[in-house]
């Protein structure tokens, strides 16, 4: 009788141990996200989270990050005036930037993400932007997408299958170009709790990106650098930058809605330094699919 009860609880502290273990497995250390959180700001609550973790010391490229260029491609920012930025010339005319025009140097999704293969070795990087192109005709290395033979599981239980730098590729209805973003985890996986982000309580595993695209915030904040330093005095300010944002949350459940210069954004305004985590909507998307380049 204590044998079999002994027996009994040895097994039971061993499933007990397994949940443990299983439910605070911790992030790993990535050389796609350190290569990514290399180029947002100072001060990131993500980067403090991912270095107390792993014990990784991420040194930013910039101190205000990385700001979004229409067509901005690596060789533009990095390589002439670092740890300053350069003052570029807009070669292509979009929605928010005008060709001939002045700006910040900044990367747009496709150079910030061509950068991060370039910085980890990956192959094959100068054909990312073919497969932007053309990605609807090219499954093999598509993980899930809006086919129902390739649909994904809920937004809780992409963790189970996704792995950081991994790709979301969306294209918008309407929309002329379309836009790639990184995978990076969890709000659990980088330590949040329901306690810390009450807001976000429902969403701690949802999947996290990594991105230059249309921000609330980096436009006033390269204001206000043009505005303060003569360097960039006769620059324009930007739409954009490199940021963290939550994905497949519902818009109307985030709890700020807001119209900045020609965006309207949907985010939260998380405890952790008033970081704003913008909502990625997967609502009123044309097409989309997660990707792993090989």
């Amino acid at each position: 009788m204590i044998r079999s009860f002994t027996g009994k609880f040895l097994a039971l502290l061993c499933v007990l141990l397994l949940f443990v273990s299983s439910a605070g497995a911790e992030l790993a250390a990535s050389p796609f996200i350190e290569a990514a959180f290399g180029m947002l700001e100072e001060g990131n609550p993500f980067i403090a989270r991912y270095e107390q973790i792993t014990g990784a010391s991420i040194e930013v490229l910039f101190p205000l990050g990385v700001p979004y260029l229409f067509a901005g491609k690596p060789g533009l920012i990095f390589w002439y005036s670092y740890p300053d930025y350069t003052v570029t010339e807009a070669t292509q005319t979009s929605t928010f930037f005008v060709a001939g025009k002045l700006y910040v140097g900044g990367l747009d999704c496709s150079g910030f993400t061509n950068y991060i293969n370039r910085k980890c070795k990956r192959a094959n990087h100068e054909s990312l932007n073919i497969m932007m192109q053309s990605w609807e005709h090219r499954r093999a290395c598509h993980l899930y997408d809006q086919t129902p033979e390739k649909a994904p599981p809920p937004y809780e239980e992409l963790k189970e299958t996704l792995v950081p730098g991994d790709f979301l590729l969306t294209h918008h209805t309407g929309a002329r170009y379309r836009h790639i973003m990184m995978y990076i985890g969890t709000l659990r996986d980088f330590g949040y709790t329901a306690e810390q982000e009450p807001e976000l309580a429902d969403y701690l595993d949802y999947p996290l990106v990594i991105h230059c695209g249309n921000s609330p915030v980096y436009g006033e904040r390269f204001q206000h650098l043009i505005d303060s330093d003569e360097r960039y005095a006769r620059c324009l300010t930007t739409d954009g930058g490199v940021q963290v944002s939550i994905v497949g949350v519902p818009p109307e459940k985030a709890p700020v809605h807001q119209h900045v210069q020609l965006t309207d954004y949907d985010y939260f305004i998380m405890r952790d330094g008033g970081y704003v985590l913008t909502v990625v909507n997967m609502e009123d998307l044309a097409s989309f699919c997660w990707y792993r380049q090989r």
